[in-house]
């Protein structure tokens, strides 16, 4: 026994597992210490015997949870790699009593999660629920997360507004509550408890995705003040450079509209935004194969190609992606892009020199007027613009469009359509013989693209 306990003081002096679990490890080392004195020393066999009875029992519970906690690293790593019997195998082989059962369950749901099994991750985080008796926020959170990347955005809002009717509104509750709410576009409701929030612990904005998001909701509301606020704490408390490039071009945009002497109550962002993101985001520089919207170009080279448009005009064409994607495909086609941003034309010019770029406001030039074209393309724009529909107004009656929207929000979105029906009730007006597929893009979004003709 002398042999083995000073085996397990080595073992629980090592640096890495010292410094893991610190205060379990210096208990466990007095205990061998005081093990050690009497075994060293027996003047009392009985003592002597119950201690070696409790060191052996320690020791060997020690034994059988890293045992446990071998398996289960084992059955996730299982799991993560699409063996979906592994999580429910060591699921049932451990007791709910158990302490590893809880770890194990919140493990689980977020490898679930990475997998993007949302179902099975709601599952999981449901028996977590059950099992639990303290700390359920972050069991609300996921079982929330889960529901809304489901598309059950109101069941998402509805468990988290139970959660805070029980007590539990912590402030990451009330966050991720306040993102749904502004999925929904119920700004006023997020503005509500983003101001709750701060109010209760200002320290919240060192957190750059809730000050990122903050601001955005401020920014909804027409509160340029407040937007410009939070996004200096939080660029103060942080370092910029780790800010994503959208987020700054955002910060950038908030601080220009709150220092204009005249403060516009549009939330549609200007051309200086856009050369910034068209100049600093590596997304523009990609190869186009690798593009996000990859599998929404499939569909529209192929219906163009298929309808025999031999004349396409795009407009807000960016940095030439799409058109270098399609060119590549049906070199013979006679495209034109035109975009307002300088710095989108010029790097579209170097990408695509064998096409026409054109840099103009769509709403100052007349080229939609002129029809010189068989069809007008417009990827990922309307919802951009307060003036979408004016936009599609100054298209010629008759001529066919194929454009595509989102279903999520961004720092440049004015507007984002969470269903089809959605963008029915908007563009069915402008539109007869209107479609629209829902394209499922590299990042899991969704893009509805649309196509008609122009009534």
């Amino acid at each position: 026994m002398i042999k083995q306990s000073i085996k397990y003081l080595i073992k629980a002096l090592n640096p890495v597992a010292f410094q893991k679990d610190r205060a379990k490890q210096i208990q466990m080392i007095k205990q061998i210490i005081k093990y050690l004195r009497i075994a060293l020393n027996p003047v009392n066999p009985v003592a002597f015997e119950i201690d070696r009875a409790r060191l052996q029992a320690q020791l060997q519970k020690e034994d059988e949870a890293k045992l446990q906690e071998k398996r289960l690293k084992d059955a996730l790593n299982q799991y993560a790699a699409g063996e979906l019997e592994a999580a429910e195998a060591f699921i049932e082989q451990v007791s709910p009593e158990d302490p590893i059962y809880g770890v194990a369950l919140t493990l689980f749901a977020r490898a679930a999660m990475k997998r993007k099994d949302y179902a099975g991750a709601l599952r999981l985080w449901e028996a977590k629920l059950a099992s639990q008796r303290d700390d359920l926020a972050p069991v609300f959170i996921g079982m929330g997360v889960a529901c809304g990347n489901q598309g059950m955005l109101d069941k998402a809002i509805s468990l988290l507004n139970s959660a805070q009717e029980c007590g539990l509104a912590d402030n990451p509750l009330r966050f991720q509550l306040a993102r749904f709410l502004g999925e929904k576009m119920e700004w006023e409701k997020a503005a509500d408890l983003v101001s709750s929030i701060i109010a209760e612990d200002e320290t919240f904005l060192h957190n750059v995705k809730f000050a990122i998001f903050a601001a955005l909701v401020f920014w909804r509301v027409g509160e340029i003040s407040r937007a410009n606020t939070v996004i200096d704490q939080a660029i103060t408390k942080n370092d910029a450079s780790d800010l994503p490039v959208a987020a700054k071009a955002f910060a950038n945009e908030i601080r220009r509209r709150f220092k204009a002497s005249s403060k516009l109550n549009s939330v549609e962002l200007s051309q200086a935004y856009y050369d910034e993101i068209f100049r600093e985001s590596q997304e523009y520089a990609k190869n186009v194969e690798d593009s996000v919207f990859r599998n929404t170009w499939d569909e529209v080279a192929s219906r163009i190609n298929q309808g025999g448009y031999a004349r396409i005009l795009d407009i807000g064409c960016g940095p030439g992606q799409f058109a270098e994607y399609l060119i590549q495909r049906y070199p013979s086609i006679e495209y034109t892009g035109v975009d307002f941003s300088k710095i989108a034309i010029n790097a579209a010019k170097e990408r695509c020199p064998s096409v026409t770029f054109i840099e103009a406001d769509i709403f100052q030039t007349d080229i939609l007027e002129k029809g010189e074209y068989d069809l007008v393309v417009a990827l990922e724009l309307l919802e951009h613009l307060e003036n979408d529909l004016a936009l599609l107004n100054k298209i010629p009656v008759g001529k066919k469009v194929m454009f595509s929207v989102p279903n999520s929000d961004a720092f440049a979105h004015v507007r984002f359509f969470p269903s089809e029906e959605a963008v029915t009730e908007r563009y069915s007006s402008c539109l007869s013989d209107l479609q629209i597929m829902p394209i499922t893009l590299a990042n899991q979004k969704v893009s509805f693209l649309m196509f008609g003709v122009k009534k």
